[in-house]
């Protein structure tokens, strides 16, 4: 949670007791946070998560370069163009047989 605290008396609380306040976020609005009686601002958790987390994207692969599951464990497996991989492992060979 992100405060700000300064020595003069702040109007913008929501509720006050003996020795702390309640505000409101300072980006969303919406959430009520406990705070000592000096905090003027808050940020919620919230919000400050999702200022540290940018979304990730997940890339998918071209569709051309998809294999079917547990193609690696094979002991020899051949791809639809052709290439030639051992447990994995391209191997440089390729299937195309010449006739």
């Amino acid at each position: 949670m992100a405060l700000r605290r300064m020595n003069k008396k702040h109007t913008g609380k929501i509720r006050s007791s003996r020795e702390t306040q309640y505000l409101l976020c300072k980006t969303c609005k919406r959430e009520e946070v406990e705070v000592a009686e000096d905090v003027i601002s808050v940020v919620c958790g919230d919000c400050v998560q999702r200022m540290l987390v940018s979304p990730t994207i997940v890339e998918q692969k071209p569709i051309g370069e998809r294999f079917p599951r547990g193609w690696h464990f094979k002991k020899r497996y051949v791809h639809n163009d052709g290439r030639i991989f051992c447990k994995g492992v391209d191997t440089g060979e390729s299937d195309n047989v010449k006739e």
